[in-house]
C-alpha cells in the first residue's frame, strides 16, 4: 500500500478549488453516499474473512475502475497523530481512528475518497468549498456506478439504501457555515427556528461542550429511510440557502447601522493575531472568523479569503504538529508555535493594504 504525502497535503490548499458558491458563508460542504454489501456483517461485527473481501473489492476497484491514479490506504498503519491529522482534515472519521480495520481509497485528483469500514461498508465521500452540491452529487453518482461494477449493494424498495444506522438514509449531506453576525447579534436563533421546521440539525463547533467558536456552525442532513436523494438534496439546498440570505441581510444591516464598531472589533483581532506571542485554538478561530468577515466586507483589502481559509484548518492541533514537523510536549508549547506561525504567515499584511 502507498503511504501518503504529507508534504504535498501541507503545501496545498486545503481545497483543490477557490472559490464555490456562496463561498462568503458556506466554509465548506460534504456528501457521502453510504453503500453496504449483501452477507457482510458492519464493521463491528466482521471476522478477518469479512474484512479481506472488502479489501479484495477495493483492490480490484483500484484496479480495474475507470478511475485512475488511485490508492489503497490501511488506516490502521498510521501513527497516532497522523491519524488525528487525517481526521481533522475530514479524510477519515474520528470512528476509523480506533477501528484496526479501515481502509481509505485515495484519488490523485482528490476529486473523490472512500472510507472503507467505517461504521458502514463503503463511503464515498466527496468535499467542497462553498455549496456545490449539484457537482458533489455528480461526481459521488459516477463513483457510485463504477464501484457497484464490484460489490452489490444491499438495496430495499421501501427503504432505499440500508446503512448502519437503522433510521438513516443512503446519504450524508452536511455544510460548514459562517455565521459571525447572526451569533454575535443573537439572531442565531432565527436560523434554528428555520432547521427545526425541516429534517436537518445544526450545531455550533464547540470544543468540550463550551460556545460557539469561530462563529462556524455544521449544518447536516438528520434524514429518514425512504427519502429520494434527489429530495433530499433539494431540501438541504433549500434550507442552506434560507441561511445565507439570513446571515446577509444582517451582516448588510450590521455593518450600516455600527460600522465603526465592527472596524474596531475586526481590526483589534487583527492585532492580536499578527502580535501575540501564545494563543489557543479556539481564541485563534474566534479572531480569524473576525477577519475573514472583515475581508468580506472589503474592510482587510490585503489579504486572501483562501489564506484564511487555510489558517483556520491548520489551527489543528495535528496539523501544528505537522507543520512544525515534531510532536508537542504540551498545550503550551502548541500554543506558542501556533502564534508564531500565525506572525509569520501575516508578517507582511496591513488591515488596508
Amino acid at each position: 500500500m502507498n503511504n501518503p504525502d504529507f508534504t504535498r497535503i501541507l503545501v496545498k490548499q486545503c481545497f483543490p478549488l477557490k472559490t464555490g458558491k456562496y463561498i462568503d458563508i458556506v466554509f465548506s460542504m460534504r456528501l457521502r453516499l453510504i453503500r453496504n454489501l449483501y452477507n457482510i456483517p458492519f464493521s463491528y461485527r466482521q471476522k478477518r474473512s469479512h474484512v479481506y473481501f472488502l479489501r479484495s473489492v477495493s483492490e480490484r476497484f483500484i484496479k480495474e475502475s475507470g478511475f485512475t491514479g488511485l490508492k489503497l490506504l490501511n488506516v490502521n498503519s498510521l501513527d497516532s497523530n497522523t491519524k488525528r491529522f487525517f481526521r481533522e482534515r475530514n479524510i477519515i472519521s474520528q470512528n476509523m481512528e480506533t477501528n484496526e480495520n479501515s481502509f481509505i481509497i485515495l484519488s490523485d485528483s482528490e476529486d473523490f475518497i472512500i472510507l472503507i469500514n467505517d461504521e458502514d461498508h463503503f463511503k464515498i465521500q466527496i468535499i467542497k468549498p462553498g455549496l456545490e452540491l449539484s457537482e458533489a452529487y455528480s461526481i459521488a453518482d459516477k463513483v457510485d456506478n463504477e464501484l457497484n461494477k464490484f460489490a452489490v449493494y444491499v438495496f430495499s424498495e421501501n427503504f432505499g439504501y440500508i446503512t448502519s444506522n437503522s433510521s438513516g438514509s443512503g446519504m450524508e449531506i452536511s455544510t460548514t457555515l459562517h455565521l459571525p453576525v447572526l451569533l454575535f447579534t443573537k439572531r442565531i436563533i432565527d436560523a434554528q427556528t428555520i432547521v427545526k421546521l425541516s429534517r436537518l440539525n445544526i450545531e455550533g463547533l464547540k470544543q468540550d461542550g463550551l460556545k460557539t467558536f469561530g462563529g462556524m456552525y455544521n449544518l447536516s442532513g438528520g434524514f429518514t429511510r425512504g427519502i429520494p436523494e434527489i429530495e433530499l438534496l433539494e431540501e438541504f439546498t433549500g434550507v442552506t440557502r434560507k441561511i445565507i440570505d439570513l446571515e446577509t441581510e444582517e451582516r448588510e444591516n450590521y455593518f450600516s447601522e455600527h460600522s465603526v464598531r465592527l472596524e474596531d472589533r475586526i481590526c483589534r483581532s487583527y492585532g492580536i493575531l499578527k502580535y501575540a506571542r501564545r494563543i489557543g485554538y479556539v481564541e485563534s478561530m474566534d479572531l480569524l472568523s473576525d477577519i475573514r468577515l472583515g475581508i468580506i466586507l472589503s474592510i482587510i483589502k490585503s489579504i486572501e479569503l483562501q489564506k484564511i481559509n487555510d489558517l483556520m484548518i491548520n489551527m489543528q492541533w495535528a496539523h501544528l504538529q505537522k507543520i512544525a514537523d515534531k510532536i508537542f510536549d504540551d498545550t503550551r508549547e502548541g500554543d506558542i508555535f501556533r502564534a508564531s506561525y500565525l506572525r509569520d504567515q501575516l508578517e507582511w499584511s496591513t488591515v488596508y493594504g
